[in-house]
């Protein structure tokens, strides 16, 4: 079922606005955005990770005008003396993509917001893709226009034949890559893009680069850990979790000229950090360490690992207001408790 025209009706019959009158105001939306570009067929497999710039403009001249916007120090300081204002709200970015700088950067500099990044630092000036850019890459270019076989142990049967097959398929193998090294992942993309006839590095994967990070830091732009190779940190031994994250912070601080304090996690559910990895990152002396789990960060809350708001390319300006009023994160938890007791 789709529900976006659901959240249109909700917005213009004013059951945001009934909402907003019963929930802890004293909250921030950390919002989580990835890439900032405008929609094209290279990521159309994949347009709820690409923000187009003139939303991204929209929702910032929004939250400017009615949020009080924090950096991540703002707002860990606040969370620590329980001073977090009404409608706070924090600007991230995870995989640090160039786009960022390109699109996003200079929208957040005329509007004078701050904003945080969070680097996988084997990406940077490396040349290496993103197991997905790859992915995207191989389907795009595809000479044969379905396959049928074993990959990574499962029998698999796609066709690629419209955009819409070629985005389920993008997905199953999402799912079906997501949690093996990166290694791993390198080799079983070779093996698809063999059997589909495909060229595995038609799109790459643009990062922002040190001197640039460098400029943005010394503009309202604060620069976080996403670990070293971004891997499912549950697969991981605590010493593999301790590595990927002591890594990543020391390339950040030695090539940033700072000390790192605030991380955010990979993939983002609870089930794909697992329990030590947050333990880990604060023995490490990460101040804060971000989820993707849907919620917000508290005032009256101690928590280390904060949940953050999801922002999609596909997301109307009307659905953009009712997820920072906390409605449809409140709705998602409303029917998982539904369905958890039939």
């Amino acid at each position: 079922m789709n529900k976006r025209p659901l959240y249109r009706v909700l917005y213009y019959l004013g059951i945001g606005h009934m909402y907003k009158a019963f929930v802890n105001k004293k909250r921030c939306a950390i919002l989580s955005y990835h890439s900032v570009a405008p929609h094209n067929s290279e990521n159309a497999l994949y347009k709820d990770m690409f923000v187009t710039p003139e939303n991204f403009e929209a929702q910032v001249k929004y939250i400017s005008e009615n949020c009080n916007v924090l950096s991540l120090e703002d707002l860990n300081n606040k969370l620590s003396d329980k001073s977090l204002p009404e409608k706070s709200v924090v600007i991230t970015f995870d995989d640090a993509y160039w786009d960022i700088y390109e699109y996003a950067y200079p929208i957040l500099k005329k509007y004078n917001l701050p904003a945080a990044v969070f680097v996988s630092t084997l990406y940077i000036e490396s040349g290496k893709s993103f197991y997905w850019d790859k992915l995207m890459s191989i389907l795009n270019s595809a000479k044969e226009m379905s396959f049928r076989g074993e990959v990574n142990g499962k029998d698999i049967a796609c066709n690629l034949t419209n955009e819409g097959s070629r985005n389920n398929a993008y997905f199953a193998f999402i799912d079906l890559f997501k949690c093996e090294y990166f290694e791993r992942k390198e080799e079983l993309l070779g093996q698809l893009a063999e059997h589909l006839r495909a060229d595995m590095d038609s799109y790459k994967t643009k990062t922002l680069t040190w001197d640039v990070m460098r400029e943005m830091k010394n503009n309202n732009i604060t620069f976080g850990s996403h670990t070293h190779s971004h891997e499912v940190m549950r697969i991981l031994s605590m010493e593999e979790i301790r590595k990927e994250i002591e890594k990543s912070k020391e390339i950040l601080d030695n090539k940033l000229e700072q000390v790192t304090e605030y991380i955010a996690f990979p993939y983002g559910s609870y089930s794909d950090i697992g329990i030590d990895a947050p333990k880990i990152a604060l023995e490490l002396g990460f101040k804060r360490a971000m989820s993707l789990e849907q919620g917000f960060a508290l005032d009256n809350s101690d928590e280390k690992l904060l949940k953050r708001i999801g922002i999609g390319g596909i997301d109307s300006h009307e659905e953009f207001q009712l997820k920072l009023l906390g409605l449809i994160p409140a709705l998602n938890l409303a029917k998982k408790c539904i369905l958890k007791n039939e």
